[in-house]
């Protein structure tokens, strides 16, 4: 199986979500980055053990500006995940988040798969 989407696009992606999981990551924590070849999709997985967000950081997660750890504002301007959603859905693919407050966040993307002779 095969993915065929916009490099550029999707550069921006995977920078966002892994940068954010190592930002957000203790001292020697684990990053799991795992792709899985599915039916009809390519699931791609970017997890970390870090710290987390609550609730309501979690309603506001791709609104432009938010930023739910404000002890780390100098670090970004909340903008890379609202980039993110939008990129997602520009290229048809689907965005899901879990996560629990001091034990890790877990982003899951489904990227759909076209025929070669499709595109």
């Amino acid at each position: 199986m095969t993915y065929f989407g916009d490099e550029d696009l999707l550069y921006n992606v995977w920078l966002n979500l892994i940068s954010n999981a190592i930002k957000f990551s203790k001292e020697g924590g684990t990053l799991r980055l795992q792709l899985t070849n599915c039916h009809n999709k390519i699931e791609a997985v970017v997890e970390d053990d870090g710290i987390g967000m609550n609730e309501e950081t979690l309603k506001h997660l791709y609104d432009k500006f938010y930023q739910g750890d404000r002890s780390r504002s100098s670090e970004g301007n909340g903008l890379g995940l609202s980039l993110v959603k939008s990129i997602c859905d520009i290229c048809k693919i689907e965005i899901r988040v879990e996560s629990t407050l001091d034990q890790g966040t877990k982003f899951t993307l489904d990227l759909p798969i076209e025929e070669e002779g499709n595109r």
